[in-house]
Parts: C-alpha cells; structure tokens; sequence
C-alpha cells in the first residue's frame, strides 16, 4: 500500500509538471526586430506560447510608454542599444565589446502579433531580477518592487502575476522596465507566458496546485517521521529503562527536521506562496530562506548518514560538512542576499564533490556484500543530481523551476 501511494505521489507531480495542456510552443518568428510573431498560431488547440525572442533594449533608460508614445518599431530600433534575447541575465550581454556586469537598470520593448479574431488574452508573468514594471499599450499591468537607476532608489521584490488585457489594436506593445542592484544576476531570466485568459488562468492554478501538493506532502512527512520518533524514544524508555536515545533512534527525527526544512523552501520557490500569504513578506527573508534551507538538508543529511551508518560515515567526515554548512549559513544570514549569491556556486561545487566522495565510500561498501548501502547510494546520488541542477540554474546554464522537492520526495 506504501508503494501504491508512493506511485500515486510521483505519478501525480510528473503529471502537474508536464500537462500536454500546457505545452509551450515557439512558434513566435521574427519579422522584424523586435517583434513577436503570433499570428499563425491557434491558442485554442496549441495552447500558450512563450515571448521568447529578441526585444529591443534600451540600456541604462527607465522608458515609459508616454516617452515611446509616437515612435515606430523601426524609429525605436535605431534610438535603441540594440537587441536582448529573452528571456535571460543581462550578466554576459555586451556594448562596445564590454559586459555589463549583473548591477544596472534597462527598458525592453517588444510587440505582439496575434490572431485578429483574437479579442483578449492574459501573460503569466514570473519575477525579474530584481524590480519590474510591465505596460501592456500605457496600462501598467504589473510590477515588482520598484525599478530604479540606483540602489536606494530601487526595492527588490519576488513575487508571480498573472494579467490580462483586451486587444483594441494590433500590434500590442510591451514596455518593460527592469533593475538590479541586489543580485548576482539581472535581467528577467524566466519566460513570460501568453494565452487566452482561461489558459493562464488554469495555468496559475496548476503551479499553485503544484507547489501545494508538494507543501503538503513534507509537512505529512514532516509530522509522520515526528511521531515515530516519539514513538521510539517511548517505546525505548518504557521497555530499556534508559533515557538517552541512540544515535540510529534519532533518524527519524532529523528526516522529520529535514522534510520541514523542505517545506519552508517550497514555500519562497516557485510560486512563492509565502508573499500569498504575507504580501509584504521582505525579499531578503526570502531569499535567505531559500539558501538557509538547502544548506539545514545538507547538514541534516550527513547527520542522518553518520548516525545511521557510522562505520561507513566517520564522525571527522561529518564534523567536517557541519562546519562547511555553518560557515556557509553564517555568511547568508549575517550577509545581504547579494554576497551569498555570488558565492553559491562555489558552494554547490564544493557539496558536489562531498557527495560524489561519500557515494564512492558507500559503493565500496556495496561491493564488499553489504547490501543495505543500496538506499544511501541511491539517496546520494539524487543529492548530487539535485545539486548539480541547482549549480547549472546558478550559473545560468540552464534557467528552469525549482526541481529539488521533487528529488527529496
């Protein structure tokens, strides 16, 4: 029956996360610079597109729609610093031959094409980093904190729109305005998503469905592993007569501890719940949660390693990834957001590393007949697979969601 439900779970998430009603296409082209190309594409049976493709940019400029009011696409070509691919950091991106850096601030234009039977339609619009305004024509349709051309002009926010807009005239122009001075990276590294209202609508609930199905289910195994620790430290009190509890006795409690780590990242990725609940929730609360809570997985998980398996695991080994987690923890929360996020990378490579050793070190294990290092090797090298996403998103490589739940599940 735990297999059963185990299946029903994984079946459950793989199907959220990968709904054919939902299948991006890209069938956006470029006519001209700077515009995106809908016209051919039928919403109703090829459901919503990404507005991927090469806007205009205008860098170190907060335009808005009454500064471009009058100007034509090709006038804006010619006035602008040239073309951006989107969606992407602006990290790497070039004039007169230099990169920019993370820090600065841009507007982006681009206009829609769409199907002239065409009477509305809505974007599913994820956070920028790490301020943004969005005008669909000169209606502001969303934001993120508040853009600006300096530090303490500019507010960093997180937090996940949905718009809508009717269509009075094809082309639709989309203004946007992004700045970052608080992160590593700047620029809006997600897709923004275009369909007919109804299908972004079904689309939110789906992520939001999503994260709370995982929310759920570490909270579940949160209080499930709780108990049974309760349970076994009863059962051992009442049946040995001795208080302390062994240090194999109190696995289930640091799963517990674990799962509930888990379930406060869920809640600042993705969807970030956490500003549904709280709108005013501050962005560097969420960001530190964020890197706090892998870094509680990883000490947690070699406590466990070293307690459930303490000839494989030495206690050296595990002093030594406690003091590489508190050193890591320390300097995320004393620091701002943006010193960790420079360095995360350097962190995951180095976690990476321990965890491939600690695999080697079980695999040898394995192979000298003792079969029940099976679950730790396996449960390592999803770790590693975990955490070598997490470096190639940090590194911009590939810019995806949050899978790290699903691989703790």
């Amino acid at each position: 029956m735990n297999r059963r439900r185990a299946l029903a779970l994984v079946t459950a998430l793989i199907l959220t996360s990968l709904n054919p009603y939902f299948g991006y296409s890209d069938v956006g082209t470029l006519d001209n610079v700077g515009t995106l190309d809908f016209r051919a594409h039928t919403f109703a049976d090829n459901g919503i597109v990404e507005l991927s493709g090469d806007w205009l940019i205008f860098w170190e400029q907060l335009l808005s729609p009454d500064e471009l009011e009058g100007r034509t696409l090709e006038r804006l070509h010619l006035d602008s610093d040239g073309v951006f691919r989107m969606p992407s950091t602006w990290n790497s991106w070039e004039i007169d031959g230099n990169a920019v850096g993370g820090f600065g601030y841009a507007t982006f234009v681009s206009e829609l094409l769409l199907p002239p039977e065409m009477e509305r339609f809505a974007l599913w619009i994820p956070n920028a980093s790490t301020a943004y305004r969005l005008w669909l024509e000169d209606e502001l349709v969303a934001r993120n904190g508040v853009p600006g051309t300096s530090p303490d002009e500019s507010r960093p926010r997180y937090i996940v729109h949905t718009a809508s807009h009717r269509i009075e005239e094809l082309p639709v122009r989309v203004v946007l305005q992004v700045s970052n001075y608080h992160h590593r990276r700047g620029g809006m590294w997600r897709a923004i998503k275009l369909g007919t209202p109804e299908q972004i609508r079904l689309l939110d609930v789906q992520e939001t469905t999503y994260d709370l199905l995982l929310l759920g289910s570490f909270i579940a195994l949160g209080l499930f592993n709780l108990f049974l620790h309760v349970s076994q430290r009863s059962q051992i009190k009442l049946h040995v007569g001795r208080s302390p509890v062994p240090a194999v006795e109190r696995v289930p409690l640091l799963l517990a501890i674990t799962f509930f780590a888990m379930t406060a990242r869920v809640l600042v990725t993705g969807q970030i719940l956490a500003t549904r609940l709280f709108p005013a929730l501050p962005w560097a609360f969420q960001l530190k949660t964020e890197y706090l809570s892998a870094m509680v997985v990883l000490a947690l998980f070699a406590l466990i390693a070293g307690a459930a398996y303490r000839h494989v695991v030495p206690r050296v080994v595990v002093r030594g990834i406690l003091v590489f987690v508190a050193v890591n923890g320390l300097i995320a929360l004393l620091f701002p957001p943006l010193v960790y996020s420079r360095i995360v990378t350097s962190y995951n490579i180095i976690k990476s590393i321990v965890l491939l050793a600690l695999s080697v070190r079980f695999t040898v294990w394995l192979l000298r007949g003792n079969k029940e290092g099976w679950p730790m090797v396996g449960a390592i090298l999803i770790f590693f697979l975990i955490t070598l996403g997490e470096t190639l998103h940090y590194r911009e490589v590939v810019l995806s969601r949050d899978f790290a739940p699903v691989g703790f599940i």
